[in-house]
């Protein structure tokens, strides 16, 4: 192993068939004229502002910055012309963030006289952050974890914005999750915008007359993805509540001209008959064809 064009001893290592892989370990050193650095991915923003570094260039040596820009919709880059750095700073005000929410640095190192180089001690971009929704078990209750059929299950939560931006323009939705696994849509609501480190509660109550046993409330902020955020897995919650079928027996209470009868005893022969239907249960009577009268 050497390098070509160097007056130097090559570093050679044999092995014969049989006795194992032949290592070479040896470094070279050279000088080279220029030279590139590509920082990590910067972002997600909602407003670009400065882009700021501290660099030394000594002896006619010279770093380019130019701007990688990563698109939202496919990761696709593009890379812009070199900035016009002024005493280490340049603004970035003219990248549009919602196009572009995060973007690379590329720094192009070029040597000056006599091979000196260049230095670069310090690189930095200001921006203000995304948005942060969130919710999670500390902020979601339900009033009662079982309840009577035909009682109302009562849901109360906050929605946060834990972010460093404001969040505007996004749906929380609120969905009973059946045994089957199937899903009713028992609310939905537009959130016009809730402001860095701020909160909004929400309290849904739900009727339970048609049902009984396990169910689950299960809570989502963003479902359609319009808030760009840095992480989304918060954005979900589910809290499940049971649901008592109605045991209770109703009854009936049958009056003639004001008086309980007995059977046998004689009515007069035009009686005023009031009949009372008594129910304990929670469960409304709105079918009228559940009672059926006899004559």
């Amino acid at each position: 192993m050497g390098k070509k064009g160097l007056c130097q001893v090559v570093c050679e290592a044999i092995s014969k068939s049989g006795d194992g892989p032949v290592t070479v370990d040896s470094t070279i050193s050279f000088i080279a004229k220029e030279g590139s650095f590509i920082s990590q991915r910067i972002g997600p923003t909602c407003s670009w502002k400065n882009l700021v570094v501290t660099d030394s260039l000594p002896n006619n040596s010279s770093i380019s910055y130019k701007p990688i820009l990563i698109s939202q919709m496919d990761n696709s880059e593009d890379t812009l012309a070199a900035l016009n750095m002024v005493n280490g700073e340049v603004s970035l005000k003219n990248i549009d963030a919602k196009k572009y929410p995060y973007i690379k640095i590329l720094a192009e190192f070029k040597a000056g006289d006599n091979n000196t180089s260049p230095s670069l001690k310090s690189l930095g971009v200001d921006y203000d952050g995304v948005p942060e929704l969130a919710t999670n078990y500390q902020v979601v209750s339900v009033e009662k974890d079982t309840v009577q059929q035909g009682e109302d299950a009562k849901l109360s939560f906050y929605v946060y914005n834990v972010g460093e931006s404001a969040a505007d323009s996004f749906k929380v939705t609120v969905d009973v999750v059946k045994p089957d696994n199937s899903k009713e849509r028992i609310f939905e609501q537009m959130v016009d915008s809730i402001g860095s480190e701020a909160r909004k509660k929400f309290n849904i109550s739900y009727n339970t007359f048609g049902f009984n046993g396990q169910r689950t409330f299960a809570i989502s902020i963003d479902s359609d993805n319009k808030i760009l955020e840095l992480y989304e897995d918060n954005n979900f919650y589910n809290i499940p509540f049971y649901v008592l079928g109605d045991t209770s027996n109703p009854s009936l209470a049958v009056t003639f001209d004001g008086n309980e009868l007995f059977d046998g005893e004689y009515v007069s022969k035009n009686p005023k008959i009031k009949i009372e239907l008594n129910d304990p249960s929670l469960v409304p009577i709105t079918d009228t064809s559940s009672v059926s009268l006899y004559q």
